[in-house]
């Protein structure tokens, strides 16, 4: 699926780049959903928050097992650190808050990767 992922953000990226806001409305909106039912925000059974946190990353390298191994440490770093603004992020209302953090942690796993990357 890496390979299939990167050959379609490679010949389309216009296709690609709608087909990660499309799933990123639709996560925003389970998310907030599941949280309404459960009644607590960031409910450990949501995980679609955490795909969306490494598409964002591998969004960025290569695809390699060696990118997607590194961009999921960083990503799971950056996911429980929260540096600073990931943790304001949380705070927003419904499934923006659920989705936002871990977004921003995907964001700042795929550019210290792709940076680790350049250097080696």
């Amino acid at each position: 699926m890496l390979p299939w992922l990167a050959s379609l953000r490679d010949a389309a990226p216009a296709a690609y780049a709608a087909g990660l806001a499309a799933g990123l409305a639709i996560a925003v909106w389970a998310a907030g959903r599941a949280a309404a039912g459960w009644g607590i925000k960031d409910d450990g059974r949501i995980v679609v928050d955490e795909v969306v946190g490494m598409v964002a990353a591998g969004s960025m390298l290569p695809a390699t097992w060696t990118s997607a191994w590194l961009a999921f440490a960083l990503f799971r770093i950056f996911d429980v650190w929260k540096p600073y603004p990931i943790r304001r992020l949380e705070y927003l209302p419904g499934g923006i808050g659920v989705v936002a953090d871990d977004l921003l942690a995907g964001v700042y796993a795929g550019v210290v990767a792709r940076v680790l990357l350049n250097l080696v």
